[in-house]
């Protein structure tokens, strides 16, 4: 760690970061390169039940991500055929997790 950190800082792996006067804050570069974060990439701070802060990489940080995420048809679905898979999708997912 660089100049000024505590040990205890540096077990715990802390970055001490400024807040500008429009919000914005820098993330120290020791944490970028650990989140393989390069300019333009999103970041994602999730504010859980108990008050903790968490900051996450989304692995689709935006629909136009997504494009071809699921991979591709040899030919178009109807509507109806999409949502009715979409539905045996989740009912499978409920009953493989228990809570059908």
């Amino acid at each position: 760690m660089g100049k000024g950190y505590s040990a205890i800082e540096a077990r715990r792996r802390a970055f001490l970061a400024t807040l500008t006067s429009k919000g914005q804050v820098t993330l120290p570069s020791a944490l970028r390169r650990h989140l393989r974060l390069g300019t333009g990439k999103k970041v994602l701070f999730v504010l859980d039940d108990d008050g903790t802060v968490r900051m996450e990489v989304p692995a689709y940080p935006d629909v136009r991500s997504l494009m071809g995420a699921a991979g591709s048809l040899e030919k178009p679905l109807p509507w109806d055929t999409v949502r009715d898979i979409a539905r045996e999708d989740q009912l499978a997912a409920k009953h493989r997790s228990g809570t059908a």
